[in-house]
């Protein structure tokens, strides 16, 4: 399996309306077929400066992984992200299920 993990920060001033839009994309990717699994949720604001939300996607493979970048789903989710995403920290690497 390929992960990928991606914590977010909102840009200054989005709106609550503009990070439900990008909730939806992110839940729009649940469309790709090459995504076999996604969790996501915001921060629970225990601490401060935590980033505001994380995604975890799975893969079966980096090349299924790879497929879904080109997909419609994840450019459309790409063109959200960048109006309210300030800042993103991304780590992948493979994995086995237990």
């Amino acid at each position: 399996m390929f992960r990928q993990v991606v914590a977010i920060r909102w840009k200054d001033s989005v709106s609550e309306d503009a990070r439900a839009v990008y909730r939806n994309a992110l839940d729009g990717l649940r469309g790709v077929p090459q995504l076999v699994s996604l969790v996501w949720c915001d921060d629970a604001r225990h601490f401060e400066g935590n980033h505001d939300l994380v995604a975890v996607m799975d893969f079966e493979d980096f090349a299924s992984a790879r497929i879904y970048t080109e997909h419609p789903l994840h450019q459309a989710y790409l063109v959200e992200a960048r109006q309210v995403v300030g800042e993103r920290v991304v780590v992948q690497h493979d994995w086995q299920p237990t």
